[in-house]
Order: structure tokens, then C-alpha cells, then sequence
């Protein structure tokens, strides 16, 4: 039998608490030529890799910025 302390049992229920629950949110900021964002796109994805390429879809005529809550992922350039 495993010795478990309480910190441990604390870390390895909020784990659980997590785990399979919700699948991590995303934001795709289409950007104007200015910096400003132009709109925004809400993508609900298993993973950070399949959020980058969900995003990088996105990329047309204008910049794309993906952001998970305050952390930038990565930008997405357009090319033109």
C-alpha cells in the first residue's frame, strides 16, 4: 500500500477533478493590419498542438494570434 501525504492527496485530487472533465478553451484573435484585433474565433480543443493548427486554418488575409487565457501560443502570419 502506497503512503500518500496530505499534499500529495491534495495534488492527486485536483488532478482528478480535471482530468477528462473539460477539454482546454482556446482563443484565435483574427488581427486587423493595425495590431487590433479584428475578431475572434473560441475553439475548444483536446490539445494545444490541435489548437495551433485549428488556428493556423484561420490564416487568410489577416494575422492570427493564439492565446490561452493570458498566454500567447504562438502568431500566425499571412502571407501578402
Amino acid at each position: 500500500m502506497a503512503i500518500v501525504s496530505e499534499a500529495n492527496a491534495t495534488e492527486i485530487i485536483r488532478v482528478e477533478a480535471l482530468s477528462g472533465r473539460k477539454m482546454p478553451e482556446y482563443r484565435a484573435y483574427i488581427m486587423r493590419s493595425d495590431g487590433r484585433v479584428f475578431y475572434r474565433v473560441d475553439l475548444v480543443c483536446k490539445d494545444e498542438a490541435t489548437a495551433k493548427e485549428r488556428a493556423k486554418a484561420l490564416v487568410d488575409e489577416h494575422d492570427i494570434e493564439l492565446w490561452q487565457l493570458d498566454r500567447l501560443i504562438e502568431p500566425f502570419k499571412h502571407e501578402g
